[in-house]
């Protein structure tokens, strides 16, 4: 009886690691597809915000679900 349980906990177990690891690298997916997206976005926008310079974003780590995300910009000269 114990023997059964024992096994079914284990796949049960199995089932919700390999549901987690599904679900970090669609995350991971996302993530990715959307920073790029934003990052591209702000680097057109910001230019046109301020009146010239450059900006872009970057992540902090290679570990996207991990990683914090710095904002780099140059803000033109003023003449």
């Amino acid at each position: 009886y114990l023997d059964k349980q024992n096994d079914e906990l284990e796949e049960a177990l199995a089932t919700l690691e390999s549901a987690i690891r599904k679900i970090d690298r669609e995350t991971r997916v996302r993530f990715k597809e959307t920073f790029d997206l934003i990052n591209s976005s702000f680097q057109e926008l910001f230019p046109k915000l301020f009146g010239g310079g450059r900006s872009y974003l970057e992540l902090t780590s290679d570990d996207l679900l991990e990683a914090g995300v710095a904002i780099y910009f140059l803000v033109a000269k003023r003449q």
